[in-house]
């Protein structure tokens, strides 16, 4: 898995824009979900979530089930940015969810990367 970031400004809010790229291993039965946490740093208290999120792969346009082997695959994902963020550093966590073992189902995957607001 690979994500490139962009942030899309409007009159009325930012928000960020990743965009996820995945290829299938072995097709399956499962439904994959990233979930997505953008997240402050506080030295001292550990991360702040500022907000987070759950997405299907491809929204389930192209469910992750219907995959072939060796298909390359582009997902997009948007979220939106508190109001008033502060420009600065801050971490995005993505975690690989099973739609089929349940939401309290951990992620076996977990991946961050740093971002500059500004």
């Amino acid at each position: 898995m690979g994500t490139d970031n962009e942030i899309i400004k409007t009159d009325e809010f930012e928000q960020l824009q990743i965009t996820s790229y995945w290829q299938c291993d072995e097709p399956g039965p499962l439904t994959i979900y990233l979930g997505i946490e953008l997240m402050a740093d506080r030295p001292g208290r550990g991360p702040l979530i500022l907000t987070r999120r759950s997405y299907p792969l491809c929204y389930e346009i192209h469910p992750t089930k219907l995959w072939e082997k060796n298909e390359l695959v582009k997902s997009k994902h948007y979220i939106a940015l508190p109001p008033r963020i502060e420009p600065g550093k801050y971490k995005i966590r993505f975690q690989v969810q099973i739609k089929e073992m349940g939401a309290a189902f951990p992620p076996f995957d977990a991946r961050e990367c740093t971002i500059h607001l500004e």
